[in-house]
């Protein structure tokens, strides 16, 4: 009676590991080493975690495909309004308080990867959220044109008022300046300094 080797597993008999025919080993009571097939292997993962494992897969995108792939124009709009090289200032600003990737980010509350997107000189999201935190814990600007986003709404108000305070008086200094000037070189032209010498001098 010849078996298939497909039939033949290996079991433990009187302390020895042989091969012998699954039904015998089964009949015998025998301990059988063998692996569970594939099929096997998925029923005893717990659907609810197949499907969790699946769906984180689907939707995420390597790594390191994300670092090559050209930034969309959300992204390109926000980097445009950053400064040259912000992502130096962020590697830089990091390495001088002896901060890991992985403390930075626990620091500022976001995945590792995301440290690293950035220091890669990308934005892991297409707005200034990450930015604003970064400029509070670094107490940086990385706005080309200087504006601080995280005041609150009082101080924005504030600001702006005084602002616009400034900007009122340095206009009216100007016109009252330059009307003053104007004055004098129409009197320079008109011949204030000028004194007239009668010909009989002459």
């Amino acid at each position: 009676m010849e078996f298939e080797q497909k039939d033949l597993v290996e079991a433990i008999e009187e302390g020895r590991i042989v091969k012998v025919p699954e039904q015998y080993a089964r009949r015998e009571g025998l301990l059988i080493l063998k692996k569970a097939p594939i099929e096997a292997q998925k029923t005893l993962t717990p659907s609810y975690m197949l499907e969790k494992k699946e769906r984180h897969t689907s939707h995420a995108v390597p790594l390191d495909n994300y670092i090559r792939l050209k930034p969309d124009w959300r992204e390109k709009q926000v980097i445009s309004e950053l400064v040259d090289n912000f992502h130096w200032q962020i590697r830089y600003n990091r390495r001088v308080r002896g901060l890991s990737r992985k403390q930075f980010a626990r620091m500022i509350n976001i995945p590792e990867e995301q440290v690293q997107v950035l220091e890669s000189g990308r934005l892991p999201s297409n707005d200034f959220v990450l930015i604003n935190k970064l400029q509070k814990f670094f107490n940086i600007n990385l706005r080309k044109d200087g504006k601080q986003f995280d005041l609150s709404m009082d101080e924005m108000m504030q600001k702006a008022a005084t602002a616009d305070k400034d900007n009122k008086d340095k206009t009216s200094q100007a016109k009252s300046r330059s009307s003053t000037s104007r004055v004098e070189a129409y009197k320079d032209i008109v011949g204030k300094d000028i004194d007239i010498i009668d010909d009989d001098e002459i």
